[in-house]
């Protein structure tokens, strides 16, 4: 890059890469550094000090001041992954952000010049780094790999849109009914917390894919309907200890999801998450149709259809009741 040069290169600004094309570029030409120095009319001392720095695999970056440790490339790149990781509800853990950033800053050492002795980047730096980059870190939900797919898949989007318009189209909101659970759980996993940045136009929760290394599940079944009114929210927790058709029941005051006085929610043991007969026929008769009775009263001419559609739900769950 320098044979097509002028041989004035005193005022010829050098980055870190330039410094190492130059050095190789007079080795090869079998220059001594005194006749380099002449004929390209730079400083022998600053050309002695370039050399003495890149035999020994130091920095030729320019010290006058010093450079950050990731450049705007790799910047950009590194927050354009972590939006996009979120996006895809695969937000990385905070390790995984860890190993992101040294990369880049091993990539900017290698645009700059410098070289690169795999030693680890202190924790300041990261830091610092995720600071400018207005990183939060901190908890999330956790979804399976299957569900993550399952969501994104269109297909699903578009059978449920003709679900909705072929039985729901003309019901009234509140005897359209949502039956459904989500599951929690407890990690040992030590690196658990999460790392992202807010993007002002989505206000979807932080999410990541489960590691597998879980302790304590609990499931929590909601049933509502299209009003906004919800019947009082289970959550069942799993108990290997149990035998597998024991279950049991707790009533609890104001573990609910409304602020009506009283409302009381419910706590449930069984030997596995996903319940049990006995657990599901208890659902049905304590939860379900008290709940659906409830929303029949005001809606006692649009209640056939919809009694119907729900309990279908219940048989193809419950394959033992008739």
């Amino acid at each position: 890059m320098f044979r097509n040069r002028s041989n004035d290169l005193s005022n010829y600004f050098f980055s870190g890469t330039d410094k190492i094309a130059f050095i190789e570029h007079i080795k090869e030409s079998g220059l001594s550094l005194f006749k380099a120095s002449k004929k390209y009319n730079i400083n022998e001392n600053r050309l002695k000090d370039w050399v003495k720095r890149y035999n020994k695999g130091l920095c030729l970056h320019d010290r006058s001041g010093r450079p950050t440790s990731i450049d705007e490339d790799s910047a950009s790149d590194f927050r354009l992954w972590l939006m996009e990781q979120r996006q895809a509800q695969r937000t990385p853990r905070v390790k995984e952000v860890k190993n992101h950033i040294i990369e880049a800053v091993k990539k900017t050492k290698r645009a700059r010049g410098q070289f690169d002795n795999d030693g680890d980047i202190h924790r300041r730096t990261i830091k610092r780094f995720k600071v400018s980059m207005d990183c939060r870190q901190g908890k999330g939900q956790t979804k399976t790999e299957a569900r993550i797919e399952a969501e994104g898949d269109i297909r699903n989007a578009y059978s449920m849109a003709i679900m909705f318009l072929s039985f729901c189209s003309q019901l009234h909101s509140t005897m359209i009914y949502n039956w459904d659970a989500t599951q929690y759980a407890v990690s040992t996993d030590e690196d658990g917390e999460l790392c992202w940045i807010d993007d002002p136009e989505d206000d979807s929760p932080v999410t990541a894919a489960s590691s597998g290394k879980t302790i304590l599940f609990i499931k929590y079944y909601h049933f509502h309907n299209a009003d906004g009114q919800c019947a009082p929210p289970v959550f069942v927790v799993a108990d290997s200890s149990m035998d597998k058709d024991d279950m049991k029941a707790m009533e609890i005051k104001g573990l609910t999801n409304n602020t009506v006085p009283g409302s009381s929610g419910w706590l449930i043991f069984t030997q596995s998450r996903a319940g049990n007969d006995k657990f599901y026929r208890w659902f049905v008769q304590t939860v379900i149709c008290p709940f659906v009775s409830d929303c029949r009263t005001s809606n006692e001419d649009k209640v056939a259809l919809s009694s119907i559609l729900v309990f279908i739900c219940c048989i193809q769950l419950l394959p033992s009741l008739h």
